[in-house]
């Protein structure tokens, strides 16, 4: 059981992280799609290879401490989906290429590829980059069509580096309301997808790794067919963002935070022991507050402090002081970065802790 674990913690259901995984998987198969699940939502070795065993071909990372750290504990076939900018970032991408890791990174300017071709010429490596194709968020990739092309041509032109596809992220489509919206994205990320890959393929590049798919469209394959890969994220654990919109149930998410009631302040109004250094602040536009508390029908954690969390609830006197709530965060991916370890349970019976081996590693 689970009374001496402490508060706020965060439990991992490893029954339904490992039917998560299988139902990604499987659905992924059915479309000759590849799963490199981003491990920026769990931070966790344990996790990793976990999805390893059960059929990913490799894992994606956010940021290069991320890889470093996944790279010393043995995995070989790494996606670096952020542009290694700077000679310092160089030099460490190039140590773990040195070291025989398989380690491919995203590139989105002249700048980042010339010196990408600098350090690959330093240490005697070919660099393999994919383009960094902006899903719609304008956060730093380029468009897609004639500006991905440019770039391409100019990237040819550097020794050291070897462009081997798409990277594609289109984050927008967490902000659609309706599942034919969702389809509208997936859609269109398909599209610019392949027809860009088409337009660089006649330009003679070979555009074999075609890398798109977010834990929304991950979860509708079909409309993803002909890329080779998918990179989700978060569906690993699920969260209110996608349970909010009718895609999931409550039974789907593999992650809750634990916590205590530790204060009252009158009937319907009470403090728990958890706020903004456990939680998102991340909101949602379908439901308010910041989670679902299981077995409350109604209540709502409305407002954080650092270490306060105010929930009110339907009915009076609800709750107690002492009382132990579980809730399904809005935004699993933060709880792994905020906490040095999360524990696996299995039908609510501790079974290990789970190290978030790269928690913090942000640089």
């Amino acid at each position: 059981m689970l009374e001496k674990i402490g508060t706020p913690a965060v439990l991992v259901d490893l029954d339904i992280v490992e039917k998560n995984i299988s139902s990604l998987v499987e659905g992924l198969d059915k479309y000759k799609i590849s799963y490199r699940p981003h491990i920026k939502t769990h931070k966790s070795i344990f996790l990793a290879r976990m999805q390893l065993e059960m059929g990913a071909c490799g894992i994606t990372c956010a940021k290069l401490g991320e890889a470093e750290v996944f790279a010393e504990a043995g995995f070989d076939d790494i996606l670096l989906a952020f542009p290694v900018i700077g000679e310092d970032k160089c030099r460490r991408l190039g140590n773990l290429l040195q070291k025989g890791v398989r380690v491919r990174t995203v590139v989105n300017s002249i700048e980042g590829a010339r010196g990408l071709s600098k350090m690959g010429q330093d240490i005697g490596r070919t660099v393999e980059v994919l383009l960094d194709v902006d899903g719609g968020m304008e956060r730093g990739g380029v468009k897609p069509g004639e500006p991905s092309l440019h770039l391409a041509e100019a990237i040819r032109t550097f020794p050291g580096i070897r462009l081997a596809g798409i990277e594609y992220f289109d984050g927008s489509v967490y902000g659609a309301s309706t599942m034919d919206e969702i389809a509208g994205h997936i859609t269109k990320e398909k599209t610019q997808i392949l027809d860009t890959a088409r337009l660089l393929r006649e330009h003679g590049f070979e555009m074999r790794i075609l890398s798109g798919g977010s834990s929304f469209s991950a979860k509708q394959p079909q409309l993803l067919e002909g890329l080779t890969e998918a990179r989700p994220g978060n569906c690993i654990f699920n969260d209110c963002t996608q349970l909010y919109k009718n895609m999931i149930t409550e039974e789907d998410c593999a992650l809750k935070v634990l916590v205590t009631v530790v204060s009252r302040v009158d009937s319907s109004h009470y403090i728990i022991d958890a706020g903004t250094k456990t939680f998102s602040s991340d909101t949602s536009q379908e439901g308010e507050g910041y989670g679902t508390i299981l077995g409350h029908p109604g209540a709502v954690l409305w407002k954080m402090n650092e270490e306060h969390g105010y929930v009110r609830f339907e009915k009076p006197d609800e709750v107690k002081i002492g009382d132990r709530l579980k809730i399904i965060p809005n935004h699993s991916c933060q709880q792994a970065n905020l906490f040095p370890q999360m524990y696996g349970i299995r039908k609510d019976n501790f079974i290990c802790e789970i190290d978030t081996a790269a928690r913090g590693r942000s640089v």
